[in-house]
């Protein structure tokens, strides 16, 4: 059984201590905030089929930009300062999402990539 980031399936986490009990399974895992999913395997079956996500969330939800802003409409670069900012992290622009480009401080500091704002 592994647990991923089903925006980034690269980003996985080692399961410890799986109890199965047939129609329940239990497990330990340290997770930071965000939106996971499971593959379980079994040897007589094979893959399971699990649609629901396991979401973590924040124990503190205050997020706030440490840095200037280093961004023009061609795009750019912002910092986030936050608890436990998770690999896959997205940010939104409008409706254009950044990814999480370095992480520094043990996940406190975030640098994202601001996307370029498209003009017509």
């Amino acid at each position: 059984m592994f647990v991923y980031n089903p925006i980034n399936p690269a980003i996985q986490f080692s399961v410890t201590n799986l109890q199965d009990q047939g129609a329940t399974v239990s497990f330990n895992v340290n997770l930071k905030p965000g939106t996971y999913a499971i593959k379980y395997f079994t040897l007589k079956y094979g893959y399971a089929t699990i649609t629901d996500t396991l979401t973590v969330s924040p124990t503190s939800t205050t997020y706030s930009v440490t840095s200037g802003l280093k961004m023009s409409y061609a795009g750019g670069y912002i910092e986030i300062e936050g608890e436990n900012i998770n690999d896959a992290a997205m940010i939104r622009v409008g409706n254009f999402e950044g990814a999480l480009q370095t992480e520094r401080s043990n996940a406190t500091h975030g640098v994202f990539k601001v996307p370029a704002l498209l003009t017509s």
